[in-house]
C-alpha cells in the first residue's frame, strides 16, 4: 500500500469514526432524556442540576419563577424532565 492509498484510508477511516461518534452523542441524548420521563428529583438533586443554592432555589420557588415544584411534606420534589427543559432555558 502506498503513501496516497493510506492517506485515503484514513479519511475515510476518520469520517466513519466522527459519523459513528455523532450517532453515539444522539442515542446519549435519547437515553437520558427517556431517563428522566416519569422519574422526580429531590431539592438537593435540583440543586445539583441547576448549579445553585438550596437558597437560591427556594427563592425561585417563592418568586413563582419554578412553577412545577411540589411540596410533599417538608420536602419539595421536581418532575426531572421538566427541571432539565428550565435547565437548558437558562
Amino acid at each position: 500500500m502506498d503513501n496516497l492509498e493510506m492517506i485515503c484510508a484514513l479519511r475515510a477511516l476518520t469520517d466513519e469514526v466522527r459519523s459513528l461518534r455523532h450517532e453515539v452523542l444522539r442515542l446519549s441524548e435519547r437515553n437520558k432524556e427517556n431517563a428522566l420521563q416519569g422519574r422526580w428529583l429531590t431539592m438537593k438533586e435540583a440543586c445539583l442540576l441547576l448549579r445553585v443554592s438550596r437558597s437560591t432555589m427556594q427563592k425561585r420557588l417563592a418568586d413563582g419563577e419554578i412553577p412545577f415544584g411540589v411540596k410533599r411534606g417538608k420536602s419539595w420534589i421536581f418532575p426531572a424532565d421538566k427541571l432539565e427543559r428550565y435547565a437548558s432555558a437558562c
